[in-house]
Formats: C-alpha cells, structure tokens, sequence
C-alpha cells in the first residue's frame, strides 16, 4: 500500500488525532452568540511553553504530550478523578490513547510538525509521502473561562473538514473540556470526555468484548468436547491440552486439534478457562465434565463469571466468584 493510500484508509483515526480525538467533523462550526464571546485570533508559539498560556498552546501542547504526567496536565479535575478510581494499569492505557502525535508516529507512520505558518498550526505527513495534511486556526472565542477553538483540517486541496474543540481554564490552565462526536465515532476517547461516565464508558466496551470472547469460548469448548467422545474411545477430554495439538498435522487423543493453542493454554482474550474432568468409569471412560471461565481481572477484563458442562447451557453470575451449575443460564 503506497503511502498515499495507507493515509487515506486511515481518515478517520488520523483527523481524530489531529483535532486532538474525536472534535466536531464534517458538521458547520457553531457561531458564537452575539455579545458573549470575545472572539480573536491568536497566533500560536512555535514550542511548547507553559500550559497555562492561550487555549490553543494548550490543545497543541496536549496533541504533542510525550508521557502520561503531560497528558494528566491538561485533563480536567473532574475527568482525573474518574480515572483515579480505575487501577493503575487501565488508567495508564486510558491516558497513553491521548499520546496522540507519538501514537501516530509509531503506529501509523505519521510524522506531526508543530509549526506557526500564519493560521497553520500543525503539519502532518505519511512516512515516505510528499504529501503534507495541514491543519488552521481560524478564530478562538473566549468567555471567561470558557474557550472554543476553531479549525480546518486540510487534507487536500478539494477535502477541509472543519473543527471544534472546548476548552475550560482550571486552576490557571487551559483544559481540554469536551469534543463533540463527529468522524472519530462515539467511542473514541476525548468524544466522551464531558460524560459523568467517562471512565467507565471507556473501559465498558473492552470488557463486553472480552465477555462475548469468553462465551464463544465456550461454545467452542463444547462443541470440541462433543467431536472429541464421539471420536476417541474413552469419553470427554482430561484437558484442555488433549483438545489442542494446533498445528501438530496429526490428530490424536492427547493432541485432538480441535480447538487453538492459545484456548488450549487456558487463558484467553482476558477470561481463565479452568477445565474439571469427571470421573473415569471401570472402563476409564469420562462422561461428565465442567468449565469455568473467570476474569482475569474482575471487574477489568469482565464482570461477568461462567460456567458450562456436558448438557452444553452455558451459565454466569454477576458475583465476584466461579459460576456453577445453579446460576442462571445465559440469556440468550
């Protein structure tokens, strides 16, 4: 994929971070009621300085942020504290999202450029491409501690797209407020950032996933288990490992290939996966057996425990605890 293209494929990821995640796009920028904005222009600095200056330094300094204290910098009070009630390590993942002009460097090939060119602030060009995206400032509007920020993004020359971000002042310096959802999507990091569900609205949509993993899961596992009695001699798997043998080219009773290794392993996609064999008749054959999935980490990877067995219902339990075969069957 030229250069080119792989910038054009990535559209919406890639304004996303250039209006710094999720602002207004493709939609009429707003105008400011008459009498209570004082509307300027303001040419920006060429470096990064205190964040505490002119709204735009502000959005331009967070845009660059090399580390999570930085971005924390320009977060407000409100949306910190949310994040203060997750654990460490989703808490770092939320804030690394906002590293947005090192993100795009290492994981789209996008250089970004801090620049002061009349009304253009921001350069950004593929690896490898001449092409140059651009993106302006056309007004700043501030009310007090209220600011609005103005933009166009060039991505060339018959496609603008124009830009809104808010702002708030907080404790002497200019935060980034809210973005209203456009091109980057309901879901994207800073589109949220006015919902009093912020943190949870981030990590929710990780953990749903996690959770149908865990079920397809197992629906994979009964189904593996159905194909392994009916083929081997002695019933139901002792282990998960006798379901495996991915790429062995042989299958047999201790390496059935029916199911991928890394199922195979007992974790998966955020979920343990803890296989019981039932008992061995005087034949040795095993007619029962039962799996419980739990989160790696309750509450993080899923909130959500289950359980399933020979009958092929798969059960679950809010509770912090492994499911059994009184919970409730799974809705569904």
């Amino acid at each position: 994929m030229t250069p080119k293209k792989m910038w054009h494929s990535s559209l919406a990821a890639v304004a996303a971070a250039t209006l710094v995640a999720g602002s207004l796009l493709g939609q009429s920028s707003p105008q400011p009621a008459e009498n209570t904005l004082r509307v300027s222009y303001q040419t920006p600095r060429t470096s990064s300085t205190q964040s505490s200056g002119a709204p735009l330094d502000s959005l331009l300094d967070f845009y660059f942020a090399p580390d999570t204290a930085s971005v924390e910098k320009h977060l407000l009070k409100s949306t910190l504290d949310q994040l203060a009630k997750l654990d460490s390590e989703t808490r770092n993942e939320i804030l690394n999202q906002f590293m947005f002009a090192r993100n795009f460097e290492q994981e789209g090939g996008v250089v970004s450029k801090r620049v002061s060119k009349g009304k253009t602030v921001l350069e950004l060009q593929p690896k490898g491409s001449g092409e140059t995206i651009s993106v302006t400032v056309d007004v700043q509007a501030v009310s007090g501690k209220d600011a609005i920020i103005w933009a166009t993004i060039h991505l060339d020359e018959s496609q603008q797209m124009p830009v809104v971000v808010y702002m708030k002042q907080e404790e002497g310096r200019w935060c980034v407020a809210r973005a209203v959802e456009g091109l980057a999507g309901s879901q994207s990091p800073l589109a949220m950032l006015d919902s009093p569900n912020f943190a949870e609205n981030l990590v929710r949509p990780r953990r749903e996933t996690t959770q149908a993993s865990a079920v397809g899961s197992l629906r994979t596992l009964n189904t593996a288990e159905v194909t392994y009695s009916s083929t081997y001699p002695h019933g139901f798997s002792p282990d998960l490992k006798s379901l495996d043998g991915e790429g062995t080219g042989v299958a047999s009773e201790t390496n059935a290939e029916l199911i991928d290794s890394v199922l195979g392993s007992g974790t998966k996609s955020g979920y343990n996966f803890i296989y019981t064999p039932g008992p061995k008749d005087a034949s040795g054959v095993i007619s029962s057996y039962s799996i419980v999935a739990r989160p790696v980490q309750f509450g993080r990877t899923g909130q959500f425990n289950y359980y399933t067995d020979q009958s092929g219902v798969i059960r679950m339990t809010k509770e912090d605890r492994p499911a059994g075969p009184n919970d409730p069957p799974l809705a569904g």
